[in-house]
């Protein structure tokens, strides 16, 4: 007579250690960002610098002008890359955030 064979196919353990090392380094990304600011200034300023060429950031967002000449807005993934998108308005959350100048980062 035979037995079963049991075959590991999901580590409840190993899926928390990979949770909080992927949340550990967005955390290093986000203070990256933070800790290499300049000058803070409104999003009124802001958008007068992203119309000069420049990049600017606050916390997890970033604005930059695109090479087809619109703005795009970034939100820091956990990966470290950014997910771009055009926006129709921007949300009032951006309106009251402390912007700083930042390098531009090429996008797809």
């Amino acid at each position: 007579m035979k037995g079963f064979s049991f075959e590991l196919l999901w580590n409840s353990e190993s899926r928390v250690d990979a949770e909080a090392d992927l949340d550990r380094r967005y955390q290093e990304m986000l203070t990256a960002v933070e800790c290499n600011k300049r000058d803070e200034f409104s999003f009124q300023e802001d958008e007068r610098r992203i119309l000069n060429g420049e990049g600017c950031a606050s916390g997890k967002w970033r604005l930059q002008h695109a090479p087809d000449g619109t703005v795009r807005l970034g939100s820091l993934q956990a990966d470290g890359s950014y997910n771009w998108m055009q926006p129709i308005y921007y949300p009032p959350i951006l309106l009251d955030l402390k912007w700083h100048v930042v390098d531009t980062l090429p996008m797809d």
